[in-house]
């Protein structure tokens, strides 16, 4: 064999192996990337799970929320009428004058047995 035979064959062994090194240390790194890529993928799926979980359960919050907004509005809006009529039976009172010639506390009794009967439902 000639020299330039013998470095030929040393170029092809050592390409062969680094060849050889090269595929094995990809098996290697597949193996181990693998397993840590099927447990990330498996994190992410839970991740998601749980992040859809939590927008359904702010989802309903709101809602309720929401539903709770509107009875209040419902009851300010009832309270804001009954206050207009408290105020307007109010001014009623505070402007009735008795006629001129009447004993004043017997009118004030009066007027107030009759406030006290409509406060008590019976007329």
């Amino acid at each position: 064999m000639t020299k330039l035979q013998e470095i030929v064959l040393s170029i092809v062994i050592i390409c062969l192996l680094v060849l050889l090194g090269g595929v094995i240390g990809y098996k290697l790194a597949a193996n181990k990337y693998s397993v840590k890529l099927a447990d990330a993928q498996k994190r992410e799926l839970a991740l998601q799970q749980d992040i859809t979980t939590q927008n359904q359960a702010v989802l309903r919050l709101k809602q309720e929320a929401d539903a709770r907004t509107a009875q209040a509005q419902a009851a300010i809006l009832a309270a804001q009428a009954q206050a207009h009529i408290a105020d307007q039976a109010a001014q009623k009172i505070l402007t009735a004058r008795p006629p001129p010639g009447v004993d004043l506390c017997k009118a004030a009794r009066d007027a107030f047995d009759d406030e006290l009967k409509q406060e008590r439902g019976s007329k």
